[in-house]
């Protein structure tokens, strides 16, 4: 975060690494000069924490729960049998929005939680109380899991946001062709060579699947475009976004303008940009403005075919499967022979 005034920084609080700062949280101290020993030994107290008087008019929902907390001191205990049926009245539940909130992120089930706010309404220190006796503990014994939790980086919760909502507002359809790749694969055999000789890399099937990719965009630009409500951008650059999957996520970077460009310089392009990603040392401009996005599962894994999902703001992806040999029918009645066959779904 860049510093709007000039001075010395006194005192990190939340240091590289650190995740889930609120708006408003303390994040560094910083003084003028002379006064850095004074903080050595500070910690933000509750009066530091996010919850000015200007939040909490632009955000009134976190306020409703701090009145009802209130409410279960007030509240006479033999009111609790009754609260409690009335809270699961046609099987629902009734819960503060930050009780669910603290459920949700506690693995919590609201049904096994006993509300004490008015009409049974789960508050969130019944959340916490129940936290405290041990309840999340109790309830996975009980199922007998062994479990590990292992924290979402970012780029995974980014890539999760992203999908769910491609899937739920984009009308997806699929378009499955097997195609014959017998001369794909040729031509790939009588490249390789010459790379090898000028000393550039190997050309794989999927670089020259982005390369044809490209020229199919430049012959069709209705699919090299985007839906903007009132009107469809297409787009006169053809710039592929080629899906990495990474132990830090999935990540799409992006070759621009890939239908000008060699099978060579491709194939150069997508090793590093895929080695960056594995890195986690992309840029946003190394993945930012694609317009398609192919996503190969065939090479790599062995996928025979899938159903990839769109990449927003594009029209469409291409899922790349695995190539193998058929047996097919041959020129003549009872003549076979074999071809290369890859399925391809858009």
């Amino acid at each position: 975060m860049e510093c709007m005034e000039e001075g010395y920084l006194a005192k990190i609080v939340q240091g590289d690494g650190a995740k889930e700062i609120k708006v408003g949280e303390v994040i560094c101290v910083t003084v003028e000069e002379g006064d850095i020993e004074k903080f050595k030994d500070y910690k933000p107290s509750a009066a530091d924490a996010p919850a000015a008087p200007s939040e909490s008019k632009a955000t009134p929902e976190p306020a409703a729960p701090k009145v009802e907390e209130k409410v279960p001191a007030k509240a006479p205990e033999p009111k609790a049998p009754k609260a409690e049926k009335a809270s699961r009245s046609g099987d629902r539940i009734f819960a503060s929005p930050l009780a669910r909130k603290l459920a949700e992120d506690n693995n919590v089930q609201l049904s096994s939680v006993k509300g004490t706010g008015p009409d049974g309404r789960i508050l969130k220190a019944d959340i916490e109380d129940y936290l405290a006796k041990g309840g999340k503990s109790e309830a996975f014994a009980a199922s007998g899991l062994d479990y590990t939790d292992i924290p979402n980086a970012q780029i995974r919760k980014v890539t999760a946001n992203r999908l769910l909502a491609s899937k739920q507002t984009i009308p997806h359809y699929y378009l499955t062709v097997d195609t014959r790749v017998d001369k794909l694969i040729k031509l790939r055999g009588e490249l390789n060579p010459l790379q090898e000789a000028s000393g550039g890399k190997k050309i794989s099937i999927n670089d020259l699947v982005i390369k044809a990719a490209a020229l199919a965009l430049r012959k069709v630009p209705e699919c090299n475009s985007s839906w903007m409500n009132d009107f469809i951008r297409q787009y006169h650059n053809v710039n592929i976004n080629v899906a990495v999957q990474t132990e830090h996520g999935l990540f799409v970077p992006v070759v621009r303008d890939a239908d000008k460009k060699g099978l060579g310089t491709i194939g150069e392009e997508v090793k590093q940009l895929a080695q960056r990603a594995r890195d986690n040392s992309l840029k946003p401009q190394d993945y930012e403005g694609g317009t398609f996005t192919v996503s190969n599962l065939g090479g790599p894994f062995g996928i025979k075919q899938f159903c990839a999902i769109i990449n927003p703001p594009q029209s469409a992806i291409l899922a790349i499967g695995s190539a193998e040999k058929r047996v097919i029918p041959g020129s003549a009645d009872g003549q076979y022979e074999f071809g290369s066959y890859m399925s391809v779904t858009m």
